[in-house]
C-alpha cells in the first residue's frame, strides 16, 4: 500500500481504510505504515468521494482510533469536511455510520468537525423511516456520546429516531436494547426531552 498510495482513487482509499479497521477489529497487528500511507491521501481524494466512501473511511478512522491505531487527524478533518457535500446522498447505514464514527473520534479525545455532526444529524429526519434496529441503535448511541462529550446535539434527530424505536424494537438484538436504553437515559441526564413511548418500547 505505501507503494502504491499516491495512485489510490477514492473508493480504494475507502476499501483498504475500511479492511484495515476490519482487521484491527478481529483482533489483528495492523501496519501503522500502511494505515498512515493511506490516511494522508485521503485529503487528496477526498473533494471526490461519494457518499458510502465517506462513511466508511470515517468508520475506518473510529475504529482504528478505538483499537489504540494512531489516525491521522487531517484525514478526520479532510473527510468529516465532506459531509456537507454528500449529506443529501446519505442513505440510514451511511448516516448510522458517519454518527457512530464522530461519537467514537470525540470519545477517543479528537475535536470533532461540529458541522460534520450538524449536517449529518439533520439527514436522520429524511432517513430515520428507513433504518433497521442497529441504525436506531447506533444514531441514539452516537448522540448521546457526542452530548456527553460537550458537542450540541440535534433535538429534532433524537427525536426522529427515537419514534423509530416502536417499530423496530421486535427485531433489537440485545446489544441494540442496552444501546438504545443508555443512549435514551444520557440524553436525558443531559436535560433532553425523551420519547417515553421509546423508552417503554425497549424495556
Amino acid at each position: 500500500t505505501t507503494r502504491v498510495a499516491g495512485e489510490l482513487r477514492p473508493q480504494e482509499v475507502s476499501m483498504i481504510m475500511w479492511a484495515l479497521a476490519k482487521l484491527a477489529e478481529s483482533g489483528m497487528d495492523v501496519d501503522a505504515t500502511a494505515v498512515q500511507a493511506v490516511s494522508a491521501e485521503t485529503t487528496r481524494v477526498a473533494g471526490k468521494m461519494e457518499p458510502q466512501h465517506v462513511s466508511n473511511v470515517l468508520f475506518a478512522l473510529a475504529k482504528l482510533a478505538e483499537r489504540g491505531v494512531d489516525v491521522d487527524v487531517t484525514a478526520v478533518r479532510a473527510v468529516s469536511a465532506e459531509t456537507t457535500r454528500v449529506a443529501g446522498e446519505l442513505r440510514p447505514q451511511e448516516v448510522s455510520m458517519i454518527m457512530w464514527a464522530l461519537a467514537k473520534l470525540a470519545e477517543s479525545g479528537m475535536d470533532v468537525d461540529a458541522t460534520a455532526v450538524r449536517t449529518v444529524s439533520a439527514e436522520t429526519t429524511r432517513v430515520a423511516g428507513e433504518m433497521e434496529p442497529q441504525h436506531v441503535s447506533n444514531v441514539l448511541f452516537a448522540l448521546a456520546k457526542l452530548a456527553e462529550k460537550g458537542v450540541d446535539v440535534d433535538v429534532t434527530a433524537v427525536r426522529a429516531v427515537s419514534a423509530e424505536t416502536t417499530r423496530v424494537a421486535g427485531e433489537m438484538e440485545p446489544q441494540h436494547v442496552s444501546n438504545v436504553l443508555f443512549a435514551l437515559a444520557k440524553l436525558a441526564e443531559k436535560g433532553v426531552d425523551v420519547d417515553v413511548t421509546a423508552v417503554r418500547a425497549v424495556s
